[in-house]
């Protein structure tokens, strides 16, 4: 009989395991906000930041940050300029090609200038180029949003191992059933 209630109450602690992890609070933990990095609900300026990351996570982590930061910044400037400029390409197209059905209604077309065909031609290649540029600075912008994701995840990850460093287990252990405590390092 003791050996079958041993038995029932062991299948039993091996049933119902329990896993329970200490995590000491205080590391930061952190997030992006466009070209900004956020700690504690504070958006740091990219002197902080770097500061910040070069204290906690090293040189290169600090400088990777500044460089994504910078293409971040780069990439955004080429899509707002190059939106600009297909805009404008589209206006003098549009106007370049509004002159000239005018033009051609109302003229002789042997004495017609080339004004309203520059105009044109301008436009379309003025147009080009800035589509040209809103795919590179596309590219740029999501290239380097994504790098600084990566960074913040891996600090973070970091962080989560750097203070998760003590589990408690109850139940079915490595070398049987018990109470297990590790100590991560």
């Amino acid at each position: 009989m003791k050996h079958t209630a041993l038995l029932i109450m062991c299948l039993i602690l091996s049933a119902a395991s329990m896993h329970g992890q200490y995590i000491q609070d205080g590391g930061i933990l952190m997030e992006r906000d466009g070209k900004n990095l956020v700690t504690d609900g504070k958006k740091l300026s990219p002197e902080s930041a770097e500061i910040l990351l070069r204290e906690s996570f090293g040189r290169e982590t600090a400088s990777a940050w500044a460089e994504a930061g910078r293409r971040f910044r780069t990439g955004k400037t080429v899509l707002i300029a190059s939106g600009g400029a297909t805009f404008a390409g589209a206006a003098l197209t549009t106007a370049g090609a509004v002159w000239y059905s005018h033009y051609y209604d109302n003229k002789d077309t042997d004495t017609m200038k080339p004004g309203p065909l520059v105009m044109v031609y301008t436009g379309t290649l003025t147009a080009l180029a800035g589509i040209a540029g809103l795919c590179a600075g596309s590219v740029i912008y999501v290239k380097s949003a994504k790098r600084m994701d990566r960074i913040i995840d891996r600090c973070n990850s970091l962080h989560e191992r750097q203070y998760a460093r003590t589990s408690i287990s109850i139940g079915a252990q490595r070398n049987g059933i018990g109470i297990a405590v590790n100590l991560m390092h």
